[in-house]
């Protein structure tokens, strides 16, 4: 029978793993570029934009498009595993979910899948619906715990949100409403995977 504190755990993280015990934890973090469908407040990635210009250029794929004769993820992620790694996180300045960033956070899915390795992922949860959750739980094998990060959880906050797509939900307002819609299905889904392991598969933070 589970304590109370191992009931508000996240499945696949450090601590849901007991690897906060090990020296490094056993974890691997990977970045994307810093592209993201929102401009929040206090967040500098806003002010970077030739920055992301940049690593948009020159793009990811050379790790997963077999260009330098072998898949350069699969490879690292293969020996990150051989190394007795258990646990591969994603959390950059970025959304994973944005179109420009979600080829490599598709493929890391995959690459994480093929080598039995969990993967945790941070997203604003925006683009965060039943078509991705779908998606990547099947690239990983369902082996996935999402962190959401929200400003406050607050509507009001919401104000100092802009999207920088204007043609998706350009207020404030909205992307709470959008939010607001999911929270059900985020819900329905921890909800799933706690009653399959007696452990979380989504967090949300502020």
């Amino acid at each position: 029978m589970l304590k109370n504190d191992e009931k508000r755990l996240l499945e696949y993280t450090p601590i849901g793993m007991n690897l906060d015990k090990n020296v490094g934890w056993g974890t691997l973090l990977f970045t994307n570029s810093r592209a993201c469908n929102l401009s929040c407040d206090g967040c500098w990635t806003s002010t970077t934009n030739e920055s992301i210009k940049q690593q948009l250029k020159f793009g990811a794929d050379w790790m997963y498009n077999n260009s330098y004769g072998l898949n350069v993820l699969e490879s690292i992620l293969g020996k990150f595993k051989k190394e007795n790694g258990k646990l591969v996180a994603f959390m950059s300045d970025g959304e994973p979910f944005v179109n420009s960033n979600y080829e490599f956070t598709f493929n890391l899915a995959e690459s994480c899948g093929k080598q039995k390795l969990p993967l945790l992922l941070f997203s604003n949860g925006i683009y965060l619906d039943n078509k991705k959750l779908e998606e990547i739980n099947k690239a990983t094998n369902n082996r996935i715990s999402y962190c959401i990060s929200i400003q406050t959880g607050v509507k009001e906050s919401y104000g100092n949100f802009m999207l920088i797509d204007k043609e998706d939900n350009p207020t404030g307002e909205r992307i709470f409403e959008t939010l607001e819609e999911k929270f059900k299905l985020w819900k329905e889904y921890d909800k799933r995977t706690f009653e399959k392991t007696g452990k979380h598969a989504i967090a949300i933070h502020t």
